[in-house]
């Protein structure tokens, strides 16, 4: 990705294209909300940083070894400091990314990262990272498994912060004196009542 300055490149979402940073980038998903837009004349000087659907991206500095897989709407993408793979034909960029954010692979990279003031790795790091290649099949049964299960973890995470939501509703009842903490006949909202 680009590794120069690119702040006085910004534009408003609707003039540009989209720029991902380091901080847009989490495991096997890409923050979109949070996305930077730069101008198209930048794009241009630095279209060897170009991202196309499917490409792998791991960030280098901060968490290094993070990564996710272009989505189609952020096909020709731009990006800032991250090392950017295209897997070959017999890798599946799904099994590729979930493997890169496995303990195993990001001990490896833990073991090869410079220090200084924020952790990071390279390139040359990444091209020696050892890639188990099970067959299509595997891979792909491999990917619907964890997409399954991740699936699973956003619900509760959803559920948790709904709850913690409606928590602080209620305790913001309770203090302010609307519900009394003798009532035995209290409502449950029905937010609550459907996960019941």
């Amino acid at each position: 990705g680009i590794v120069t300055g690119a702040t006085d490149s910004y534009v408003p979402p609707s003039e540009g294209v989209p720029f991902i940073r380091s901080q847009d980038v989490h495991e096997n998903h890409i923050e979109q909300d949070s996305l930077k837009y730069i101008s198209d004349e930048f794009h241009e000087q630095q279209n060897s940083s170009e991202l196309r659907e499917g490409d792998v991206i791991t960030v280098r500095t901060g968490e290094p070894g993070t990564s996710c897989v272009i989505p189609p709407e952020l096909d020709g993408a731009n990006c800032f400091s991250l090392i950017i793979s295209r897997p070959k034909e017999e890798i599946n960029e799904r099994f590729y990314s979930y493997y890169i954010n496995s303990e195993k692979a990001l001990d490896f990279i833990d073991s090869w990262k410079a220090g200084g003031v924020q952790d990071n790795f390279n390139v040359g790091v990444m091209e020696r990272l050892p890639l188990p290649v099970p067959t299509a099949e595997e891979q792909q049964a491999i990917v619907d498994s964890l997409d399954d299960i991740n699936k699973r973890v956003e619900s509760e995470r959803q559920y948790r912060t709904h709850l913690q939501r409606l928590k602080r509703g209620l305790m913001q009842d309770l203090l302010s004196g609307t519900v009394r903490t003798t009532d035995t006949n209290i409502e449950v909202p029905d937010e609550v009542a459907q996960y019941g």
